[in-house]
């Protein structure tokens, strides 16, 4: 199907099919022109990326109506990069700012709103496990090259044996000190039919029974919706967690979880709070103001 095909076929299946492909036009010239608007930008581009959602579901009643959703779907890439580019997000490791280039986690939900969440690549792996979409940071791997450069002014003064020893020794001492650091990871998982209110006492209740302090359900300090803290204490490697509950407009909840610990929080911890706060539910025009 050619590109001129593709467009008359939307243009003229049905009146619907033509004021969803208007909202797409609109929220991809909305974005060009965003230094003009920038307050609108995120509700009118999340509501133009639902209406593509939205036509493929509408075009799938018929062969014809399917065959044009195929050809719609295999341009799908091209036009989630169009609606939301990668972007650098300032992040503050160690309190040193960093703008890393950040690219959208997009996800259309069929029996929900979407959403979208940008995220980190070149340090942070992005998977659905089950109904969790999971972000960890990519595993720390620790080369011969690293050790030798660590150990150059030792290794000058040992024999050839002695030296492979001694990195061997060095290297094993890393890994296993990598192996003790409790996992990292940013959690996000949808709830249908529960209020952000009604998730956020739901899961204060269990993390009673997981940590040591859990604190009162409070608003969010990154998103408009409502925040936990529990921890294990304040040691080094003590665990905490940091969940954010936002509602998707549809009478569900999206909860948003960053799983760290003490001595992470500078650091996944405030990488973890830049991709939160990108979040971005995928709201229908319906739902959109």
């Amino acid at each position: 199907m050619t590109d001129l095909e593709l467009k008359q076929g939307l243009s003229l299946y049905t009146d619907q099919a033509l004021q969803r492909q208007e909202a797409v036009k609109a929220g991809i010239m909305h974005q060009l022109n965003a230094g003009k608007t920038r307050r609108r930008r995120p509700v009118r581009l999340l509501a133009a990326a639902a209406s593509v959602v939205l036509i493929l579901s509408a075009l799938a009643f018929t062969p014809p109506g399917r065959a044009l959703a195929h050809a719609v779907g295999e341009n799908l890439s091209a036009l989630w990069e169009t609606l939301f580019p990668p972007r650098e997000l300032p992040v503050l490791p160690e309190g040193l700012e960093e703008r890393p280039l950040h690219t959208p986690q997009v996800e259309a939900g069929e029996s929900h709103p979407g959403f979208v969440l940008y995220a980190d690549e070149s340090l942070y792996t992005a998977t659905w496990e089950e109904e969790c979409y999971v972000i960890r940071p990519i595993p720390i791997s620790y080369t011969r090259e690293d050790a030798e450069r660590d150990l150059a002014a030792q290794l000058e003064a040992l024999s050839p044996q002695e030296a492979q020893d001694r990195i061997d020794q060095w290297i094993k001492q890393r890994e296993d000190a990598l192996s003790l650091l409790p996992p990292c990871r940013l959690e996000l998982s949808h709830r249908e039919g529960v209020t952000p209110q009604e998730d956020a006492e739901s899961m204060r209740e269990e993390l009673g029974d997981i940590y040591e302090a859990v604190s009162d359900i409070a608003s969010s300090y990154l998103l408009e919706g409502l925040f936990l803290h529990a921890d294990n204490g304040t040691a080094w490697d003590a665990e905490l967690l940091e969940c954010h509950f936002v509602d998707d407009g549809q009478g569900g909840t999206y909860r948003i979880c960053s799983y760290l610990f003490t001595e992470a929080i500078e650091g996944h911890g405030m990488r973890f709070n830049a991709m939160i706060s990108s979040f971005q539910v995928l709201s229908t025009p319906d739902h959109a103001s």
